[in-house]
């Protein structure tokens, strides 16, 4: 019996050791492959930060816009929510980043930009895109001139443009008296969410489901 205690005490420190070791070298292998996983992301967010695309983003999160933007901080939002079910947050989608910007009357070098009110939302100019080659210009512009309540809004919101940019004649998105056609849906859209009351800009907002993406568009 004393025999049997000898040996057994003989092996139970090297076996807790051991196990202490194996235990440790368990918990350093974790260790490890997390600093790896980081280290993989660092590399990966290293690499896209030196981009023209990503420097551009990280701008346009900080609210910076471009040369002859100007940033347009929307105004109404009560009498906007009773047209679409949604919040413009001061000229920024619900992620904080630039949705409208109002451009001068002329670029940097003196040419007429006749678009008033721009869309900067990457989301919100693919939906439109996507409206355009359905056919929404002409089924639009067709609306506009059937249904007189149409018309009127729009002739309204020309008529505001012009007051807005007296500088040029023209209506919504650069567009003549008597055009015929509403030319650029992008230009509606921007012009609704940035003058609440616009009534054909609202409705072609409707189509725009979903209006906002589920997350940011510009990471």
């Amino acid at each position: 019996m004393a025999a049997v205690v000898i040996v057994g005490y003989l092996y139970y420190h090297p076996l807790r050791t051991y196990l202490a070791t194996r235990h440790e070298l368990g918990s350093r292998r974790t260790e490890v492959g997390q600093l790896a996983e980081q280290k993989r992301e660092l590399e990966r967010r290293l690499g896209a930060s030196a981009s023209l695309g990503a420097l551009a983003r990280e701008a346009r999160q900080l609210g910076y816009v471009r040369p002859g933007e100007h940033l347009f901080i929307v105004k109404g939002i009560p009498a906007w929510r009773k047209h679409v079910a949604t919040i413009a947050h001061g000229g920024k989608c619900p992620f904080g980043r630039p949705a409208v910007t109002q451009q001068t009357p002329y670029d940097d070098a003196g040419a007429p930009f006749p678009t008033t009110y721009w869309l900067t939302c990457p989301h919100l100019v693919a939906q439109v895109s996507r409206l355009e080659a359905g056919g929404g210009v002409e089924r639009w512009t067709r609306a506009a001139k059937e249904q007189p309540e149409l018309a009127a809004s729009l002739a309204r919101a020309d008529g505001e443009q012009r007051r807005l940019r007296p500088e040029l004649d023209l209506g919504i998105g650069g567009a003549r008296s008597g055009a015929g056609t509403l030319k650029c849906l992008h230009a509606h859209v921007a012009f609704a969410l940035a003058r609440p009351g616009y009534d054909l800009g609202d409705k072609i907002v409707q189509e725009l489901e979903p209006l906002w993406p589920s997350s940011c568009c510009s990471e």
